[in-house]
């Protein structure tokens, strides 16, 4: 009987979630992608390696522990943000562990159903078992990098060898046999029906700062919590001292010193998460192009980003060739024609150049889409250190209101002899 953990490791969740990480990438990689159904299917190897290992890495020693985190999992491995947050391996960089555990929540996930199971080591076990299976697969090689993810992970050469022999024998399990449980993977082989079974090494997780490192065997220590009245495992031979009071530093030879955060820092954890995910989320909103209503091709709107396919544009206001803007007089003096002593102001340019900033134009003339690749623009500075756009500064958030969507709420409230303080209030949603 197959247990109902295994049900998330489907075709159909890792055709999803590799469709959307090829989406979330550079453009330059969705080219190597387009229409080579050799490259999606290697990519759908690995994420399939990547997503077992994630499943059979959790912790989950009862059948309710089991059933809560099969019934989140595909939620989880489906949430938009989820896959952009993975798509981040694609360019070598290691998702976010605070935007995913957010996800992991709004999926529905609760600690204390399944309370052995910890996110931090089953996103290393994903990560390693991507870097593996990305390593083996020849369609892949100059096109998802790993090189730098291997080092940052800190990927030990017998976590490498068993996360091999993950990724060797998925391709040998038929899909329909396919079960992954915790600690354990198994199946039925596709030629011949052999029974196949892998089981799961022990891994534990390293956390130092922001750093996360898989480690197989009986050398990892796991550090979560407080430590006050705990026992104390030191030196190479592990050994315990118990019924100790931590008091002052304790650091065995070559350890490291784990500091616990204050209110203070968590609290700006939490705001710098929260933003982060806002960015995201308003970004990918932005580099939407709707295309479906128009070409009847659904998947146009999921190949084209609109920062891919912006084309500039410029205002009626005219400048001179030092950048000075014409008044109403010098443009009737020179001549509305004359292109050799004046030229127009770009829309980006007089965005960056004027603290307020009214744009008129005809229905379809780009307004809206000048707005949203400003909101790209700064949220790829907040978001990858990006030079911000001229005359921006480096470190501001980007709000998009939408004027049509925002009036037919404003027509019915009364404002006009309320307060600057209540004024607020009412407009608060």
């Amino acid at each position: 009987m197959i247990d109902p953990f295994t049900n998330p490791v489907t075709s159909g969740l890792i055709a999803n979630l590799a469709g959307k990480m090829i989406e979330n990438t550079a453009i330059t990689v969705r080219r190597m992608f387009a229409g080579d159904r050799e490259k999606e299917n290697a990519l759908k190897r690995c994420l399939k390696s990547a997503v077992a290992a994630f499943i059979a890495s959790a912790g989950a020693d009862n059948p309710a522990a089991r059933g809560h985190l099969h019934s989140i999992f595909g939620q989880f491995f489906r949430d938009e943000g989820v896959q952009e947050e993975l798509s981040m391996l694609m360019d070598e960089h290691r998702p976010d562990l605070e935007a995913l555990a957010k996800a992991l929540k709004s999926a529905g996930f609760v600690q204390k159903t399944a309370p052995t199971f910890k996110l931090e080591k089953a996103l290393s076990s994903f990560e390693a078992a991507f870097i593996v299976a990305v390593d083996r697969e020849n369609d892949l090689q100059g096109i998802v990098q790993v090189k730098q993810l291997r080092k940052q992970t800190g990927l030990q050469e017998d976590m490498h060898q068993e996360l091999q022999k993950i990724h060797a024998l998925l391709q040998r399990i038929s899909d329909a046999s396919l079960e992954v449980r915790p600690g354990e993977i198994r199946g039925r082989e596709r030629e011949g029906g052999a029974a196949l079974a892998f089981t799961f090494p022990e891994i534990e997780v390293e956390i130092s700062g922001e750093q996360r490192r898989v480690k197989l065997g009986k050398r990892s220590v796991l550090i979560e919590g407080d430590v006050d009245n705990s026992d104390i495992i030191t030196g190479d031979q592990n050994q315990v001292i118990r019924d100790s009071t931590v008091q002052g530093d304790v650091i065995g030879p070559g350890g490291t010193k784990v500091m616990g955060e204050t209110e203070a820092e968590r609290r700006q954890r939490e705001i710098e998460a929260a933003r982060k995910l806002y960015l995201q989320q308003l970004r990918r909103h932005c580099r939407r192009v709707d295309l479906e209503t128009i070409l009847d091709m659904p998947a146009a709107s999921r190949l084209l980003q609109l920062d891919e396919v912006y084309v500039n544009l410029d205002t009626t206001t005219r400048m001179d060739r030092q950048g000075r803007i014409l008044t109403g007089t010098e443009k009737a003096v020179s001549g509305k024609d004359d292109d050799e002593k004046s030229v127009p102001l770009p829309a980006m340019q007089a965005a960056g150049r004027f603290a307020k900033l009214l744009l008129l134009g005809d229905p379809g003339g780009g307004k809206s889409s000048l707005m949203k690749i400003l909101c790209i623009q700064l949220a790829n500075t907040c978001l990858n250190g990006d030079a911000p756009p001229e005359g921006f500064q480096q470190d501001l958030l980007p709000v998009l209101i939408s004027l049509r969507h925002l009036a037919p709420r404003l027509k019915d409230l009364a404002l006009d002899d309320l307060s600057h303080e209540d004024r607020i209030a009412q407009l608060r949603p």
